[in-house]
C-alpha cells in the first residue's frame, strides 16, 4: 500500500514601498496570501481524493525598513516584522534581517536570516534580475523543521526608470560630442565614480 498527500494554492500579495530621506531610507508594508485556499489531494493505492473546498492560507502582514549604504547606494541592510492575521497561524511573530547587494543595475544578490520567537529559524538566499521596468525575483528559504521553500515573483515598476539627474552648478552639462562614448568607456567611468 502507498499513500501520499499533496497540496496546491494560488494567492495574491500586495504591498507598497516608500523611499524618503534622499533615497537612502525605505519603509514599506505588505499583505501576503490574500484570497488563497490550499486544496489537498490524497492518494491511496492509485486512487485520488481532492478536497473541493480547501483550507484558507494564513494571511500575513509585514512591516519593513531598510537603509542604503555605500557611495552608489548599492548595498541595502533591511529588517521586517511579520505577523499572522488569521487564527490559522498559531506561531510567534517573525523577525527577518537581510542584505541586498547590487553590483550592476540589472542584478541583485540577497541573503537573510529569520527568527521565530527567541530562536533562529532559517536562512534565505535570492537573486533579482531587472529589465527596464520589469523584474524577476528568485529565492530559496529554509523553514527550520519544515524544510525549505522556493519563491519567484514577476515585478513591474510603475515609476519606470528614473530620469537622468539634472546638472547642478558643480556639475556643468557635458557638450554633446563628449556624451557619445563607447559602452566600455561608460562602464569604466561608472567604476571610477
Amino acid at each position: 500500500h502507498s499513500a501520499a498527500i499533496a497540496g496546491a494554492a494560488v494567492a495574491l500579495d500586495i504591498g507598497l514601498n516608500f523611499v524618503v530621506l534622499s533615497e537612502r531610507f525605505m519603509i514599506g508594508f505588505a499583505f501576503n496570501n490574500l484570497g488563497g485556499k490550499m486544496k489537498k489531494t490524497s492518494t491511496w493505492d492509485n486512487s485520488s481524493i481532492t478536497d473541493a473546498i480547501g483550507e484558507p492560507l494564513p494571511t500575513n502582514f509585514k512591516l519593513g525598513i531598510g537603509f542604503k549604504f555605500l557611495k552608489n547606494r548599492n548595498l541595502v541592510i533591511a529588517g521586517d516584522y511579520d505577523s499572522g492575521m488569521t487564527t490559522l497561524k498559531k506561531s510567534n511573530p517573525m523577525l527577518n534581517i537581510g542584505t541586498e547587494y547590487t553590483p550592476f543595475k540589472w542584478i541583485s544578490l540577497r541573503f537573510g536570516i529569520n527568527s521565530i520567537g527567541n530562536y533562529m529559524n532559517g536562512a534565505s538566499a535570492g537573486l533579482g534580475l531587472r529589465f527596464g521596468v520589469f523584474g524577476l525575483d528568485l529565492a530559496s528559504s529554509g523553514k527550520g523543521d519544515v524544510g525549505s521553500e522556493s519563491h519567484f515573483a514577476l515585478r513591474f515598476d510603475f515609476g519606470g526608470d528614473k530620469k537622468p539627474e539634472q546638472p547642478t552648478p558643480e556639475q556643468p552639462q557635458q557638450p554633446a560630442e563628449q556624451e557619445k562614448t563607447s559602452p566600455a568607456d561608460q562602464i569604466k567611468q561608472a567604476q571610477e565614480a
